[in-house]
């Protein structure tokens, strides 16, 4: 029986008015961080941003008004669907390492099917809990937990393969995050923690061992991600590895408090930051419109953050909860680490900033990510005697 019914004239449009605003303010971004460039594909990026945002609406609409129950039940398919994407890029890798990451479509335009992944699990991981929950089971059955791992390690390992360190870092994250929701018993999170911890500690320091690893090798057979790590623990400005975050410091603090504003960007101050335009964004932030410029950003994405999670408190059942924090987690990390690798805090993952990173599959799945939380808050408990929709 459905007890539940669709509220159309709830839609949120001051989510909408907000998502819109931070995409078209990261237009304006990568145009101002591509237009010195002496590529003209590069300093076309932003004509492509457009597009991608445009498209995006669409599917933030198609997202929010098609019953989230509805889209769903699909989930079978959604898993298939992204592991077969998934394998498609580790073959092509494996085969041509110039396929790195991406599924071309039509001539160089492609998807990356990772960015896909985050939104698939979101959806999948959310509805089968919630099938599991209908059944009267739990989460916290050792044999259902350990199926769900599975899903969420094999998702981790074929990302990882591309290679593609933070897509499946945020993979993670966020189903960790929807298990947590779905109130993973501390029996499980405990121990887990207890022995995380000091686990990250001795990998970390084994790190530093470089070249005499005891382990770290056996763990990441990628010598340029562990290069990475090393270069965050020890920066040397004369390591090429350590220029781009080098870079992107000094473009920022050249900023300071109000920016050196608009379109006074990197190429007419002579500091280039490599992909600024992409994972390095926040950078051209920092240098065109300073502190507040940072504060204001990070204060919109809050409110986009804050406004997922209480819909996801307001959610009308545990599948449209756990979906709003799934996207909300999403969000959350993705912003965290952004920031932290341009700023020098975190190591170099590669993390897009949502809604101002240049690039098709990241846009879209954040516009997708928004559209369902949309769609949970338009969705109603039905009175007793309401008619059937």
């Amino acid at each position: 029986m459905n007890l539940t019914r669709r509220d159309l004239k709830s839609f949120d449009w001051l989510m909408l008015l907000l998502v819109s605003a931070v995409c078209i303010f990261g237009i304006v971004l990568i145009r101002s961080a591509t237009m010195g460039h002496h590529l003209e594909p590069i300093r076309q990026l932003y004509s492509l941003q457009i597009m991608w945002f445009v498209t995006g609406l669409i599917l933030l609409f198609l997202a929010a008004f098609l019953d989230y129950h509805f889209i769903c039940k699909f989930y079978i398919v959604f898993y298939i669907v992204n592991y077969a994407l998934l394998i498609m890029v580790v073959g092509l890798n494996m085969a041509d390492p110039d396929a790195f990451r991406w599924l071309m479509i039509i001539g160089d335009r492609g998807i990356q099917p990772s960015e896909f992944t985050k939104i698939f699990m979101i959806i999948c991981l959310s509805k089968f809990i919630f099938v599991i929950e209908e059944k009267g089971k739990s989460i916290n059955n050792i044999g259902i937990l350990a199926f769900i791992l599975a899903n969420i390690g094999i998702s981790f390992y074929l990302i990882m393969a591309q290679p593609s360190l933070s897509a499946s870092v945020v993979v993670v994250i966020v189903s960790l995050c929807i298990l947590f929701a779905a109130k993973l018993s501390y029996k499980y999170i405990i121990p887990v923690a207890a022995i995380l911890v000091p686990a990250s500690i001795l990998f970390l320091q084994d790190i530093l061992r470089r070249p005499d690893f005891l382990f770290v090798d056996r763990l990441i057979r990628n010598d340029y991600q562990i290069n990475r790590i090393y270069t965050w623990l020890r920066p040397d400005v004369t390591d090429e590895l350590y220029f781009q975050t080098m870079r992107s410091i000094q473009t920022i603090s050249s900023g300071e408090l109000t920016g050196q504003g608009l379109f006074a960007g990197q190429f007419t101050n002579r500091i280039h930051v490599p992909f600024a335009y992409n994972d390095f964004i926040f950078s051209a932030l920092g240098e065109q419109f300073g502190f507040i410029g940072g504060v204001v950003l990070l204060a919109i994405m809050l409110a986009i953050i804050a406004k997922c999670i209480l819909t996801a408190h307001r959610s009308v059942d545990l599948l449209g909860n756990l979906i709003c924090v799934g996207v909300a987690s999403m969000f959350a990390f993705q912003v965290f680490v952004n920031v932290g690798v341009a700023t020098g805090y975190l190591v170099n993952t590669g993390m897009p900033f949502p809604f101002i990173s240049y690039g098709g599959s990241s846009l879209w799945v954040s516009m997708i990510g928004i559209g369902m939380v949309i769609n949970v808050a338009m969705t109603r408990h039905k009175a007793l005697f309401e008619g059937k929709d």
